[in-house]
């Protein structure tokens, strides 16, 4: 996977994560502060409402652009809905507001398309036009609602652009450059207004009344609504040649994944968990160069282990079977460390993790051994080897059928 479809992906599911945790806390931080009952029951159903948040983020740090995506998509739907009904009821009609809601739920309902439909003729004809257009629901909703929205506005924006799945090209890059200029002009127009907010109190006269600082503050918020439908543009389009990624599927197993044991269980045992955490990026990233196996992200991975209840057993059980992989590679004596570590992962993941820690110092260190001869040492032993089945064919020792059957077995045919 290309690393801007890599940094999409785990820029989504960060904005994601924060909105799900800021919004309902926001409500409970109100309920805190004013002691009422009905703020309370408004954090419940806020939390119930941002579960499709959750849903988004740990699809996006899954890496999965099918059906999981999808679902999130029509939680999210369900939830605009839920909240569009709640409003009517409970409160006065809010143009704005519905507004938001809506465009929510028209942004879903194109991601779902996509998504379960996209394979159809008419879908695929105009995929990229529905995808561009939801590209700027987000910029128009964060307009029309406040500026609190724009972290899973922002998140919706970056799933269009993985959902797009553009390659790079002349136009793609120009369209790019011309987004880019939104990297420009919203931090500049925020940082304007913050200018005009300090000077205010040196004019001596506040912004309504001052024709300069009313200029000047028109400005800033131009900037600001010029980059927000620019934004979309520079995250959908690349505007430079793809990451070419390296061949992650060699045999050869270098060093940088040794550690100390002794250190590793001083870490794990005295850091609260946070070595934990660490060892599982490191190790996560030195896995990937097990051979023909999927790459791993392993800042995704890292995410899902922290926020994901139980995922971290499934974590030990793949790269226990990787390790596994790894050993076979090098003819190292090897057990089922796969299977070991989904059972000490789901009773003492403490001991999955030296385990682990120990083989991979094991696999570090055993460089030399039979299994991890370069190409041309390979090439040279193979022949050496017929060369001494030929001189057994020759002496009669082996019969030609032998001989014939032995030489394919060496030579891999």
């Amino acid at each position: 996977m290309e690393k801007r479809q890599r940094l999409l992906f785990r820029l989504a599911a960060i904005l994601f994560i924060i909105d799900f945790i800021f919004s309902p806390f926001l409500s409970l931080f109100s309920a805190a502060v004013f002691l009422n009952i009905d703020t309370f029951l408004g954090f419940i159903i806020k939390i119930l409402l941002c579960s499709p948040s959750l849903l988004f983020a740990v699809a996006l740090l899954m890496n999965r652009k099918d059906k999981i995506l999808g679902i999130a998509s029509a939680a999210n739907i369900a939830s605009s809905v839920v909240m569009i009904i709640i409003m009517s009821i409970k409160f006065s009609f809010s143009f704005l507001f519905f507004s938001t809601l809506f465009l929510n739920l028209i942004l879903s309902a194109i991601f779902c398309a996509v998504i379960f439909f996209g394979n159809q003729e008419h879908i695929i004809k105009f995929k990229k036009i529905i995808l561009l257009l939801a590209a700027y629901i987000p910029a128009v909703n964060i307009l029309l609602f406040n500026i609190f929205i724009i972290l899973p506005q922002l998140g919706f924006i970056c799933v269009a652009a993985i959902l797009a799945n553009n390659t790079y090209n002349e136009k793609t890059a120009k369209l790019g450059r011309i987004g880019s200029i939104g990297y420009i002009t919203i931090p500049s127009g925020i940082v304007l207004i913050w200018i005009i907010m300090i000077l205010e109190p040196i004019l001596g006269r506040t912004i309504t009344t001052n024709v300069f600082a009313v200029f000047l503050f028109a400005v800033a918020i131009a900037m600001i609504v010029i980059g927000l439908f620019l934004l979309p543009l520079a995250i959908l389009y690349p505007a430079r040649k793809p990451y070419d990624e390296i061949n992650i599927g060699e045999t050869n197993i270098s060093a940088d994944g040794y550690i100390s044991l002794g250190k590793h269980v001083i870490l794990c045992l005295f850091t609260f968990g946070i070595w934990n955490w660490v060892w599982i990026y490191k190790t996560t990233a030195y896995l990937n160069r097990t051979p023909n196996e999927e790459r791993y992200d392993p800042v995704s991975k890292l995410l899902l282990c922290m926020f994901v209840p139980f995922y971290s057993i499934y974590w030990y059980y793949r790269h226990g079977g990787r390790i596994d992989k790894l050993s076979r590679s090098k003819n190292m004596e090897q057990s089922d460390m796969a299977t070991m570590c989904l059972i000490l992962g789901i009773f003492i993941p403490l001991i999955a993790c030296i385990l682990m820690q120990d083989r991979i110092n094991s696999l570090c260190t055993a460089r030399n051994t039979s299994g991890n001869f370069s190409a041309s040492q390979q090439d040279e032993k193979r022949y050496e080897n017929i060369k001494q089945l030929k001189e057994l064919f020759d002496s009669g020792t082996i019969t030609e059928e032998e001989f014939v059957a032995k030489k394919k077995q060496l030579l891999g045919l």
